[in-house]
């Protein structure tokens, strides 16, 4: 199969958006596939960058997405209104061997939160506006597990 989305840098630039939220939480934004996610599963998820999956056809890669892979923490994100951001995350994973330091740091702020983080980013928020925090924010993590 041929990638039916053109390339262009904005089509690279939302499939980086795409990756960081719904796949890196596995594959890591880098693709490396070492998140605490991916050390769990078996097999582990492959390093997306090397040649094992860059050598595989854009038809095999956007089957991966949309079908998942059987027996493996793959899961299938196929469905109705799928197949052109499959498409273009093919564009991104081709991308990954190239991606620079500055597009790894603005996937960390497109990556999921937990809650807590959440609440630690609206308090901080608040306070550099010139408010007080309305939720505690911990402090001192470094001393956790010691003792004075």
């Amino acid at each position: 199969m041929k990638n039916p989305v053109p390339m262009t840098p904005s089509i690279l630039h939302e499939s980086l958006g795409h990756f960081a939220d719904h796949c890196a939480v596995c594959h890591a934004n880098n693709g490396s596939g070492k998140t605490m996610f991916g050390s769990g599963l078996y097999p582990k998820p492959p390093d997306l960058r090397l040649a094992r999956t860059q050598s595989l056809s854009d038809g095999e890669i956007f089957f991966i997405v949309e079908n998942g892979i059987r027996m493996s923490g793959m899961p299938a994100f196929g469905g109705d209104d799928s197949s052109d951001d499959s498409w273009k995350l093919v564009y991104f994973i081709r991308h990954l061997p190239q991606l620079t330091a500055a597009e790894e740091t603005e996937m960390e702020a497109l990556n999921p939160k937990t809650s807590e983080e959440s609440e630690e980013d609206k308090a901080e928020e608040q306070f550099l506006n010139g408010g007080f925090p309305s939720v505690p924010t911990k402090t001192m993590n470094h001393m956790k597990g010691h003792t004075k």
